[in-house]
């Protein structure tokens, strides 16, 4: 790449809720030449743009047919699969300076990374989620406790690939318990979200709309949520209550519109996500719960942290209760989220950041350090289905060492007095992280 010329930009291979579309948004923007493969494309249809390389097209049509294969068939089909993924990096090679990878999926789940720093490229890989907390602080039905521990021992060796081959890695501090290295936070990139050409108003009724669009119900609490908004409507507050779940986000950006206000979810451990992100692109206000947002608010810089109603999941009820009632707390909640989005993570701002990343002028507050971790809430879980998880993989592993967290030994610690009765509160993670 000429110190001059902008550098061409490759993201890929799994698209995560619209990140890396939004992204691509971005450097257009800036006339920076870049381009999305997502290997699959997403099911809940984030970007309609198609692929113009054959190629990719292929790939895509065989990933496809991996994933709705099973047995001897999906092994063939995952051979095929990873046989184009070399072909197209062979391709990107030469094409590409810089390659943003999302969720951890390179072309070859890190084994490539390597091959991408010999050839002098600038790698960064994003971490979002379940590709880089443990699994035991993961609600992740129908997966033993066997099976976690395997899944816990794969993802520390390829969080440790990544780690070793990424210029940068992005990734969120409560959700960082494998990592060994400083990492960017993603709180510092933001989430690539184009704003509504102006402010939407809510709709002027007597009835409060509540919007809830989980992607995964059991995760996000959906079943506590709806019961808290039944208690509402059975105690006489006006409220009409939408639920989507497994719509195209089109769908969800349109009742978006209507919407006085969102739930997020109940078990968070980030203070604003996708969804919530697209609310405050509407100027509609988020309720977010969760156990470590507060510890979250700590390590963050005060520019960092966007307007939200947090609570903790027992608090749900009254939360909504809130902001049904309070319309002038909600309208300015929602206008503060909307300022918060246009300013901070718009497409183009979000990629000026990368290119920061790019040209190595990473500040220093935008690190953290993962080995100063004391959170262990983790995501989508109760007190309850936590212990009973840590508690599996501590009996079925033999002992501390089936965590994974050797080089973390405080951390180590208070997931075992979690597990011991020590610790009787997830608010036991609270303190300086």
């Amino acid at each position: 790449m000429s110190p001059s010329a902008p550098p061409r930009v490759f993201m890929g291979m799994t698209e995560v809720a619209g990140y890396l579309a939004g992204l691509k948004r971005g450097f257009d923007a800036l006339g920076i030449p870049s381009l999305v493969v997502d290997g699959a494309r997403h099911p809940f249809q984030y970007s309609e743009v198609e692929p113009r390389h054959g190629l990719i097209r292929l790939l895509q049509w065989i990933t496809r047919r991996r994933i709705r294969s099973s047995g001897i068939a999906a092994g063939l089909w995952l051979c095929f699969q990873m046989l184009f993924q070399i072909m197209v990096l062979i391709w990107a090679l030469p094409r590409f300076d810089c390659f943003i990878f999302a969720a951890g999926h390179s072309f070859l789940e890190g084994h490539d990374l390597p091959v991408l720093k010999r050839c002098g490229k600038c790698v960064v890989s994003i971490l979002m989620g379940t590709d880089s907390r443990p699994p035991y602080l993961t609600r992740m039905p129908q997966v033993s406790g066997a099976g976690m521990i395997r899944r816990a021992r794969w993802l520390k060796r390829r969080l440790r690939r990544i780690e070793r081959s990424s210029d940068y890695v992005i990734n969120s501090p409560l959700q960082s318990h494998f990592q060994e290295n400083r990492f960017i936070m993603f709180q510092a990139m933001g989430i690539p979200r184009s704003v509504n050409a102006a402010l939407l108003p809510s709709p002027r009724s007597e009835r409060v709309r509540i919007l809830h669009a989980p992607s995964f119900p059991e995760g996000k609490g959906t079943s506590v949520i709806r019961r808290a908004i039944q208690n509402l409507i059975q105690a006489g507050i006006p409220i009409d209550y939408l639920e989507l779940t497994g719509q195209p986000n089109s769908e969800v950006l349109r009742q978006l519109r209507s919407a006085d206000f969102v739930v997020d979810e109940l078990f968070s451990d980030a203070l604003m996500a996708t969804f919530a992100a697209e609310a405050a692109a509407c100027g509609k206000p988020a309720i977010v719960a969760g156990y470590g947002q507060n510890l979250l608010r700590s390590i963050l810089p005060p520019v960092m942290i966007p307007p939200i109603y947090h609570c903790r999941p027992d608090q749900v009820e009254s939360a909504i209760q809130t902001l049904a009632i309070d319309v002038g707390r909600r309208e300015d909640l929602g206008r503060r989220a909307f300022e918060f989005v246009r300013k901070f993570w718009s497409p183009p701002e979000v990629a000026r950041r990368y290119l920061q990343l790019f040209q190595r002028e990473a500040p220093e507050e935008w690190f953290f350090d993962p080995g100063t971790l004391r959170y262990i809430a983790g995501w989508g879980l109760t007190p309850d289905l936590a212990l009973q998880q840590i508690r599996n993989v501590l009996e079925i592993g033999g002992g501390i060492h089936a965590l994974g967290l050797a080089d973390k030994p405080d951390l180590q610690r208070r997931l075992v007095d979690f597990a011991e009765g020590r610790i009787t509160d997830f608010e036991g993670s609270r303190g300086k992280a």
